[in-house]
């Protein structure tokens, strides 16, 4: 088996739209139909709307939905056609509070999943910033036989992004203490 960044990987942008990225509505339906035609990695641009984390384009006249209910969706339906790991790609532009909500939402809806917060800025091998829940660098972790029925949690490391740092760190607290469930 190879690693996984030596595969072509189905992927999805703006996901949860019906049609433009303007003003159309946005739908959890959009992750399922997505994921039922081998999607394997999905995007997710979450803001905050009264303290909830939410999803949509932001600063447009797109609707809104729950991030719970996008992650939930996904949930359900990510390993229905395939066994391939997703990868959830986050666009994080919450606040404190709103992360803690999304760890939260993670925590509670993927305690029964195998997941896993995953730096991306190098695909050969993970770096000292690299972030895995649970931790590990060994290069056979990122074989894509080992990945299977996994869903994976992208986003940036520290250095990359500040504004991600609270849910980097609410998730390690979180997560470090789930026990690893395989499908």
């Amino acid at each position: 088996s190879h690693n996984l960044c030596d595969y072509w990987i189905d992927s999805s942008h703006n996901t949860y739209l019906v049609g433009n990225q303007l003003n159309s509505s946005s739908s959890i339906e959009q992750y399922r139909k997505a994921l039922l035609r081998g999607c394997r990695c999905i995007e997710l641009d979450v803001w905050d709307e009264k303290g909830v984390p939410i999803v949509y384009h932001g600063w447009t006249m797109t609707s809104k939905v729950p991030f719970s209910d996008c992650i939930e969706a996904i949930c359900e339906s990510a390993f229905i056609t395939s066994d391939f790991p997703i990868i959830l790609s986050l666009e994080v532009h919450c606040k404190d509070d709103g992360k803690k909500k999304m760890a939260t939402i993670f925590e509670t809806l993927l305690k029964h999943k195998d997941y896993m917060y995953w730096d991306f800025s190098d695909c050969e091998k993970p770096k000292q910033e690299t972030f895995w829940f649970p931790p590990t660098n060994k290069i056979d972790d990122w074989c894509l036989s080992k990945l299977r029925r996994k869903i994976l949690i992208k986003g940036s490391s520290k250095q990359d992004l500040d504004h991600d740092e609270k849910l980097y760190e609410v998730m390690k607290q979180q997560s470090l203490g789930l026990g690893q469930v395989n499908y």
